[in-house]
């Protein structure tokens, strides 16, 4: 429940020796495994571990995010599922197909494609599959060997990496089914039997810790050198789970009994808590607060009565590769007026009713927690000035010869700058949405992905028909107005009244199929020749309605 959890800061008291840096908002996220849970703290250390709701408890010795849609992918035996990273409790299965791993125990995603992997620890393959479980099939990286018990990922330069049995070595590939496995070796480290690796952008150093002897390495990818993390005095015992705050420099770990961090730039170490698990913890993801690195623009008429539009800022960037996320997975707007906030303005655009000096901000929202950017440039709106007195009429003069007319050549067409084409897509199910669309309680709603070739602002009305005795009944969901970069996803909550309608009417009404429209079209301030041309009408039919799931899976 996001009320109980939510993103506020928990009681607690922070424990002896932990030294947070400035700003750390956000959070830090492992599995315990041995009592079947997941585990969190506050980055700044100003809270105990606390227990992320789950409406299952399972074994899980991985975890990977999605940042997109703000939940966790976690490995549990033959399946894979998804958990709510904000502290729903959501929890589902994945329907995934035959992944020829008997025993799922590592996992990462590809940010970039869009794909999960997945370690066997039985056998020497991978799985991929798509965010829904479909599209899956298992491979062998050529030459790799033994079990797959750790992974790990960089998705800008396209890289898995992973463990291959019991050898002092990792192994890397590009990703891709028939790419062929390289040896990464850690020469000259105490470190044997690597796991929980991870990539250092800035010195491009992949890092590992020890299953033999409680060390932590790193080696040059480019096999310049390689060498130990000075530890001294840390507790590097059991360490199964690592991740890199890009922002802070801090690396951080958990084992049975301590989150550790220490600086890679030297400045300190230190333990953060005291953990308490059933033994040893597994894969660690970092998720810090937004941060705009910018102020949003803003742009529209110097009239009452113009359309004003505020642009997205720029945002801090995820750094999946060491397990660290801060972009916000929810974006909404404020509206300023004189100064003064208008109340009920979160969207991307506002009518400019009246005259005064308007900015915008952006707020961007994570389960790490919720930022706003800084003002926008303020736009002057005036409204129009008072019409003047008509002055006296001249005399006409004499009407001069007309001129022979020419002959008039062809028009060519004007063709209009147009935003760019969205393609969207979209699923129905019962779900437990986030904020601002419900709490506890499960809900029918509707998920809407909106797919485009760069940046456009979009308004989309999506709407539900349904047959009634009397005709054809429609529900319209409130329209929205939205900026889509390349990927936005949007859930609409399906009100209890209308799913009464929808019930009834399936009852008395044999078949009442349940037909979803989403049209989508551009936003005021675009050019009206694009209207034709980005204007779609998906119709999709929804298997049906009922009293127990509601809208079911299209």
């Amino acid at each position: 429940m996001i009320a109980a959890i939510g993103l506020a800061v928990l009681a607690g008291s922070m424990a002896a020796g932990a030294a947070a840096a400035p700003g750390d908002t956000g959070r830090l996220f492992w599995t315990d495994p041995y009592a079947q849970r997941f585990l969190f703290t506050e980055l700044d250390g100003s809270t105990e571990q606390q227990v992320l709701p789950s409406d299952n408890a399972v074994t899980a010795y991985d975890m990977a995010y999605d940042p997109e849609t703000g939940q966790f992918f976690v490995p549990i035996l033959y399946r894979v599922a998804t958990l709510d990273a904000y502290g729903t409790g959501e929890f589902h299965l994945l329907n995934t197909p035959p992944i020829y791993a008997t025993a799922p125990e590592s996992i990462a995603f590809d940010t970039e494609e869009r794909k999960v992997y997945v370690g066997n620890a039985d056998g020497s393959n991978v799985s991929r599959m798509d965010p829904d479980g479909s599209q899956g099939f298992g491979f062998s990286p050529v030459g790799a060997s033994g079990t797959v018990p750790y992974l790990g990922i960089d998705p800008e330069k396209r890289r898995l990496y992973w463990r291959s049995g019991q050898g002092n070595e990792l192994s890397t590939s590009l990703l891709a089914t028939d790419a062929v496995a390289a040896p990464v070796g850690f020469p000259g480290t105490t470190v044997s039997s690597p796991k929980a690796m991870l990539v250092d952008r800035l010195t491009d150093r992949l890092y590992a810790a020890s299953s033999g002897d409680s060390r932590i390495a790193w080696t040059e990818q480019d096999g310049s050198g390689a060498g130990d993390l000075d530890t001294t005095g840390l507790d590097t015992q059991g360490v199964s789970g690592m991740a890199l705050d890009s922002v802070s420099r801090r690396l951080y770990w958990v084992t049975s009994d301590s989150v550790m961090w220490k600086s890679l730039d030297d400045s300190g170490s230190g333990r953060l808590i005291e953990a308490d698990t059933a033994g040893e913890a597994g894969g660690m993801v970092i998720i810090r607060a937004p941060e705009a690195v910018d102020a949003p623009g803003i742009a529209g008429g110097d009239q009452v009565g113009t359309t004003l539009t505020c642009s997205e800022p720029e945002w801090r960037p995820d750094a999946p590769e060491a397990r660290f996320f801060m972009a916000p997975s929810e974006t909404s707007f404020a509206w300023y007026r004189d100064g003064d906030l208008i109340p009920g303005e979160v969207g991307g655009s506002l009518l400019a009713s009246e005259d005064g000096a308007y900015t915008c901000r952006a707020s961007g929202t994570n389960p790490g927690g919720t930022s706003q950017s800084g003002l926008s440039p303020i736009q002057e709106v005036e409204a129009p000035g008072p019409t003047g007195p008509t002055g006296p009429t001249s005399p006409t003069g004499p009407t001069g010869p007309t001129s022979p007319t020419g002959t008039t050549g062809p028009t060519g067409p004007t063709r209009p700058v147009c935003p760019p084409k969205l393609t969207p897509l979209v699923s129905a199910s019962d779900f437990n949405p986030r904020r601002p669309f419900g709490r506890s309680k499960r809900v029918n709603g509707l998920r809407i992905k909106l797919r485009s070739d760069g940046r456009v602002n979009v308004r989309i009305e999506p709407s539900l028909r349904y047959r009634t005795r009397g005709g054809i009944a429609t529900w319209r969901f409130k329209a929205r107005t939205v900026r889509v970069n390349r990927s936005r996803e949007l859930r609409f909550t399906l009100p209890r009244k209308a799913t009464k309608r929808i019930r009834a009417n399936r009852g008395r009404v044999k078949g009442a199929p349940v037909t979803f429209i989403l049209k989508s079209k551009p936003a005021p301030g675009v050019d009206p020749g694009c209207a034709l041309g980005t204007t779609q009408q998906l119709r999709t039919k929804v298997v049906g309605v009922s009293k127990r799931v509601g809208l079911r899976r299209l």
